[in-house]
């Protein structure tokens, strides 16, 4: 009995420190999940052949190539070249003009953040770029919209002018997914210069919770 007392003795202390050390742990894992994360870029690939075709010698493919340096968390220090030009620029060529952009499938996660960075013709006509709509879609330029954000109007004025970030992430719901955006003008000469889109993406709960039960047992199995 003496012996049973002793060995009990012993082992509570080393369940209470490990019970101690686990809690903690676990509130790392959820604290980290939960966290917001810096905000990082997140590449758009333009996709020319479905969207409308650009005029006065601009392209889509124009709205992704400056190489100012870009930075998520101050996306107007510096800026890209935002004077019209042919070579710089997509232009509208009537109608409502229609584009697209793809990106590497995102599933959304509770307490998930995504920008979107607008930047605007400047030195003429800058009227051209309000009133646009924004939509995340899922499928491709064919697929099926998940938000939509309606009547987004760049500054015409100010500094800068012509640009506007888009909180594209509100709304959303852990679990839906999107590998497109969709930009529609209102009008014919619709004007974009640049866009960028940022994002601090956390893991779906079911993903944090299976790795966190993982990296739980490989604690324990370490501690025995």
């Amino acid at each position: 009995m003496k012996r049973y007392g002793c060995e009990n003795s012993v082992r509570k202390p080393y369940l209470a420190t490990n019970m101690k050390s686990l809690t903690t742990f676990a509130a790392l894992l959820a604290s980290a999940a939960l966290g917001h994360a810096a905000l990082t870029n997140i590449p758009l690939t333009p996709d020319v052949a479905n969207s409308q075709a650009s005029a006065h010698g601009g392209n889509l493919v124009n709205t992704t190539s400056d190489p100012f340096a870009y930075d998520p968390d101050n996306p107007t220090a510096p800026m890209p070249a935002t004077n019209w030009s042919g070579a710089t620029h997509f232009h509208g060529a009537g109608g409502n003009p229609t584009v697209y952009w793809g990106l590497e499938e995102i599933t959304w996660g509770a307490g998930s953040e995504l920008q979107f960075d607008f930047y605007g013709r400047t030195g003429c006509c800058p009227d051209r770029d309000n009133n646009y709509d924004i939509a995340l879609l899922t499928g491709g330029p064919g697929g099926t919209a998940i938000q939509e954000i309606l009547g987004n109007n760049a500054p015409d004025g100010g500094n800068p002018a012509n640009y506007l970030r888009t909180d594209l992430g509100a709304g959303l719901v852990a679990g839906q997914s999107f590998d497109t955006i969709r930009i529609q003008g209102n009008n014919g000469n619709f004007t974009i210069a640049e866009v960028r889109l940022a994002g601090s993406i956390v893991p779906e709960p079911s993903t944090s919770a299976l790795f966190g039960l993982a990296a739980i047992g490989l604690f324990l199995r370490r501690r025995r």
